[in-house]
């Protein structure tokens, strides 16, 4: 419960005070029984869709009261109240209230721009993607185009690449100072987190392809932590099946160990490969990143805070980083997504006789769709309000999406 109620705190100071919940909210999207992860009830109160109703005002009493004891606070308010501050957390855009814009804005530790801020940047940065490329790119039901790629993702790759330049800047400078005669040659690493079908491997590609067109960045690598997941074998001896993707499911000593050798400067450090086909880890098949300029690592739980061991040691994936972004949406939007790209694959790659999900193919299709939001509701949705959404305060680049899929609102962390 401590991981989660410093999550959550941090992500209160950083994104939106608590409230009262509302007592005649509707039914729940997601009602999951007690759990050892938190060891707490996520009570029925649903996640707000629209958090600027009066019903929501914020509670600076109730925020202080988390601040000096998380622990004590949970005790004092029950269970559905307690959850439903929870979940107007997780729903909150990442910037304080607008009440008052210049507080707000002095507070929070984003500077926020709408999405026709950002696009006026693109013209100081030229486009060599073309529509074909970027279909290639996207993922199976992201309508991402070409005019998503020009608004957002071309300013977004010219701050990366600030970033990039303004880093080797630095290494060089230091290695001066300090009198180094040889210089180890890292990559830039880049985060990308954020919920199941929230279009974090669109994103991630088409990072690495428009980074890739930049002269000071021609070698681009991008590895998934699904590669780092226990095999099927290991999940289900230790049962945890059911809770795949969740934390405890990934070998985090292996990511770490592979971060920290990319990060050393190995020339040549191997991953595992995970097949979405087959629903495991492939034996015997890696793979091999080879001193990169840049190294995309996508993943739901990357930017996690540290555990802190018995020793007192912590490193988090996320200590690897030069630059991290989060991908957020609405929960409701998210589902529909999800659901969406699942009808897809059933008419398409579960239908493949080596896929894990061969049989859902023939499922009738009222019955394939409850399986779908069954999923979605007990292993997703859980995940995400557990411990991917805490940790969205946690990243340089905060992209927020709209239910057309389209990035609306971006939230940059100050300097």
């Amino acid at each position: 419960m401590y991981r989660l109620d410093c999550g959550v705190v941090v992500n209160m100071f950083e994104t939106r005070v608590l409230s009262e919940p509302n007592p005649t909210g509707g039914q729940a999207p997601h009602e999951p029984d007690s759990n050892t992860a938190t060891g707490m009830d996520n009570g029925n109160a649903p996640i707000p869709e629209d958090l600027s109703e009066p019903s929501w005002a914020p509670s600076t009493e109730l925020l202080r009261d988390f601040m000096a004891d998380p622990t004590a606070t949970q005790a004092r308010y029950t269970q559905a109240r307690y959850s439903q501050a929870m979940r107007e957390v997780l729903s909150a855009r990442p910037h304080l209230p607008p009440a008052d814009e210049s507080a707000a804005a002095a507070a929070s530790p984003f500077v926020m721009y709408s999405r026709e801020q950002w696009s006026a940047l693109s013209d100081q940065t030229p486009l060599p993607l073309r529509q074909d490329d970027v279909n290639r790119l996207r993922a199976l039901g992201d309508p991402l185009d070409l005019a998503e790629v020009d608004a957002i993702y071309r300013p977004l790759t010219a701050l990366l690449q600030i970033y990039a330049t303004g880093m080797v800047k630095l290494r060089g400078q230091r290695a001066d100072f300090l009198g180094e005669s040889s210089r180890v040659r890292t990559p830039f690493v880049i985060g990308v987190a954020g919920s199941v079908a929230v279009g974090k491997s669109s994103v991630s590609r088409l990072l690495r392809e428009l980074m890739s067109r930049w002269p000071g960045t021609p070698r681009v690598d991008l590895v998934t932590t699904d590669g780092f997941l226990y095999p099927n074998r290991e999940l289900v001896e230790h049962g945890i099946m059911d809770r795949k993707g969740f934390p405890e499911s990934y070998n985090r000593r292996a990511l770490l160990q592979f971060l920290a050798a990319v990060k050393s400067g190995a020339p040549e450090v191997s991953a595992p490969v995970y097949s979405h086909v087959t629903y495991d880890i492939v034996p015997g098949k890696s793979q091999v990143v080879r001193a990169p300029d840049v190294l995309i690592i996508e993943g739901l739980n990357v930017l996690a805070p540290p555990r802190i061991t018995v020793a007192g040691n912590s490193l988090a994936v996320s200590d690897f980083f030069d630059f991290s972004i989060y991908l957020h949406a609405r929960p409701a939007d998210i589902e529909q997504w999800y659901i969406s790209r699942y009808r897809q694959l059933r008419r398409t790659a579960f239908k493949d006789p080596q896929s894990f999900f061969r049989e859902i193919a023939s499922w009738p299709d009222e019955e394939a769709e409850q399986h779908a939001r069954r999923i979605w509701r007990d292993v997703n949705l859980k995940n995400l309000v557990e411990n991917v959404a805490p940790t969205r305060s946690r990243a340089t680049l905060i992209l927020e999406k709209d239910s057309d899929h389209r990035v609306h609102r971006l939230h940059l962390r100050k300097l």
